[in-house]
This record gives C-alpha cells, structure tokens and sequence, in this order.
C-alpha cells in the first residue's frame, strides 16, 4: 500500500476492507535513496518523512521480493505500463529485481492512478520497471 499524499487516490477504504479479511498491509518507508516495506497495523505509529509522505515507523519490515502485490502511486501511465513517478526513482530501484520477469514474477506491480494521468505514450529507460496492471476509475487494464 502507499499513504496517499499530494492529490494521489486515498486507500483508505481499500485498507479498511483489507484489515477486515485478515491482510497484512505495508508501506513504503524511505532510507536516503532506498526504500522498504514497513507493517502497518492498526496501532503504527505514522511518522513523516523528508518529502512530507507519511509512512510507518517501528513496523515489521518484508523483504519487497516476499510481496504479493503492490498497489504503486504514479504521475503518469501509458497503455504499455510505462509508470512515471515522482522522478527520484524509489520504486525502480527497489524492484529492479522485476524487469527479468521470467524469473520473477511477483510482486504485481498495480499502479493506482486516476484515468487523467493517462497519456499516450511515455519515453521508457532500461531501467524502469513497467506496471503489471493500472487501476483508474473507469476500471483495471492488465499490461
């Protein structure tokens, strides 16, 4: 999961309803130029971090590679998955480990976006890591 920030959809409810059938939800937490995956359960402490994004402190962390599925913010997506974020490269450097997906075939990277940061088509670069699938408010479209 991400703590939305900055106009990004809200989870919100999708945590809620996780929580309710059991899920164990983790959220991006920033070291320098990594990040990682912190538990976040219903009594974490929420800290905020230097862009201003909250994210778990004291949590249990997960190995990204130990990830079903990873429901990714984004400025921008086109129809082949091309995912821009914010630019400081956070995602694709924590799961570079995808771009071979014929040995790696998780986590599911699901960018969560509304259908206005759709665009045409976007530059990719050898190392972006493209979305599985992107959810929108007019549906899901699979990669």
């Amino acid at each position: 999961m991400f703590l939305s920030f900055d106009g990004e959809p809200s989870l919100d409810l999708l945590i809620a309803a996780a929580r309710r059938h059991g899920k164990r939800l983790y959220a991006p937490v920033l070291h320098g130029r990594t990040m990682t995956f912190a538990e976040l359960e219903t009594s974490a402490k929420l800290a905020t971090n230097f862009f201003g994004i909250l994210e778990p402190k004291l949590g249990d962390e997960i190995d990204a590679r130990e990830i079903d599925l990873v429901l990714a913010p984004l400025v921008a997506f086109d129809n082949r998955g091309t995912r821009i974020g914010v630019g400081r490269g956070y995602y694709d450097r924590c799961f570079g480990f995808l771009r071979n997906r014929r040995l790696r075939r998780r986590p599911k990277l699901l960018g969560v976006a509304y259908e206005l940061q759709r665009v045409p088509d976007l530059a990719s670069n050898s190392w972006d890591v493209p979305l599985w699938a992107v959810a929108t408010e007019a549906g899901v479209q699979r990669f």
